[in-house]
């Protein structure tokens, strides 16, 4: 028995400095198509924030680029961005040597990833929901397009109609995913969806959502400062006030309407 257990523990060793990444760590390896030297950004998750790089990483003249990086109970979440609107969510585990790859000019809608469960579950669940967000953009082009026409009301009142399925939808698929992956940090993410420069799930109507999320990771991620943020929301969530980007959100063409 004790043969074995050596030869076990050798393989491990032999498959650990094979892959280059420690027992604390995660690798991420990939190439971007129209990534020529181009630069990308690592940041914490940090979601209702404004996040900053705590990294920069350089691609080749190919558009290779390789990271390695720690984990803590405090960075187990991580944003790999371009820009701010151009981003993809990891959650790597340890001794994970992922693969990503992805177009440069839309990080987001392009990449494939591989070898990181929570990661690729997040990016199947991103997936589920494209379809009925690039309705939603349709809808408000639609929207924006016939403001100043006699038929804007009607308009208005078919894609309100529209939009409300919509959200449904989403929010069921939500819910779906959050009831077959309790006690992930992938539920995390999935619980901070935005829809239309909102959240999908507000914090005093949803708030037993919010709250079902927060026991399921609370014994495994304790000291997890993103579970820890979420159960100060969820305890403040009397005093949430609607963050909306009302740029170009649909909400806000129907309340200029409503206005004329």
């Amino acid at each position: 028995m004790k043969k074995i257990t050596i030869i076990t523990l050798a393989i491990i060793a032999i498959i650990s400095a094979c892959s280059g990444v420690g027992k604390d760590e995660f690798k991420v390896t990939g190439k971007l198509e129209y990534g020529q030297d181009a630069i990308l950004y690592l940041a914490d998750f940090a979601p209702m924030k404004q996040f900053t790089p705590t990294d920069t990483i350089r691609c080749d003249k190919d558009g290779r680029f390789s990271f390695t990086k720690k984990l803590s109970k405090d960075r187990l979440i991580f944003i790999l961005y371009s820009n701010p609107d151009d981003r993809i969510i990891l959650i790597p585990k340890r001794r994970e040597n992922i693969i990503l790859n992805a177009s440069y000019k839309n990080l987001s809608s392009s990449y494939e990833i591989q070898n990181s469960k929570e990661s690729v579950l997040l990016k199947k669940l991103k997936t589920e929901l494209d379809p009925t967000n690039k309705i939603l953009v349709g809808l408000s082009l639609s929207l924006r397009n016939t403001l100043s026409s006699p038929l804007y009301k009607e308009r208005a009142a078919q894609i309100e109609e529209q939009y409300n399925e919509i959200e449904m939808q989403q929010k069921g698929i939500i819910k779906t995913f959050l009831d077959q992956n309790q006690g992930s940090l992938s539920c995390l993410v999935a619980l901070y969806t935005i829809f239309d420069g909102h959240l999908l799930f507000n914090p005093k109507d949803d708030h037993q959502i919010y709250t079902s999320v927060y026991k399921s990771l609370d014994n495994t991620f304790k000291d997890n400062k993103n579970v820890e943020e979420l159960k100060n929301f969820i305890l403040n969530a009397d005093k949430y006030k609607e963050i909306e980007d009302t740029t170009n959100s649909i909400n806000s063409y129907l309340n200029i309407g409503e206005e004329k």
